[in-house]
């Protein structure tokens, strides 16, 4: 919603569908419709994405597994991350209608088989570990550290 970005002072969005052949007629339409807010608009790596896609198969990494695993590719000092609980929360409102609730998420990720929550976690978890061991200082929000330990 682009008044919940405006509100928000978002000015940067990770458009997640990088792979090879996984660009869609979505990027020129969001690219645009960001550029009239004044949102840059980046994509992650298409080989970390393929590779990511590769271990998830046959699922999809979620937009918010790309986000994180785009910072953590980054190698930065520190990396916070909150409000990502692997479908074991519901969508943030307004976000995914289908998805409303707890139990939403739950059964929508069920029946459309696109994601593969317990999959993503692990590699997310992977990808923690190793950037902790490189000395990256990695802070977790009380749902992401409870969907983690899991």
């Amino acid at each position: 919603d682009p008044e919940i970005m405006r509100a928000q002072g978002l000015s940067t969005v990770l458009f997640p569908h990088a792979g090879p052949g996984r660009i869609t007629s979505d990027l020129p339409r969001a690219r645009r419709r960001l550029d009239d807010l004044g949102i840059a608009l980046r994509m992650p790596d298409p080989d970390l994405y393929a590779q990511w896609c590769a271990a998830l198969a046959p699922a999809f990494p979620t937009s918010g597994a790309v986000a994180i695993l785009t910072m953590l590719a980054a190698r930065p000092v520190g990396l916070s991350l909150a409000g990502f609980t692997f479908f074991r929360t519901g969508y943030a409102p307004g976000y995914n209608a289908a998805g409303a609730g707890v139990q939403g998420a739950r059964d929508w990720v069920a029946r459309t088989g696109v994601h593969d929550p317990e999959a993503e976690r692990q590699l997310v978890a992977r990808e923690l570990d190793r950037a902790r061991a490189e000395g990256v200082e990695i802070a977790l929000g009380e749902g992401v550290a409870a969907a983690l330990e899991a």
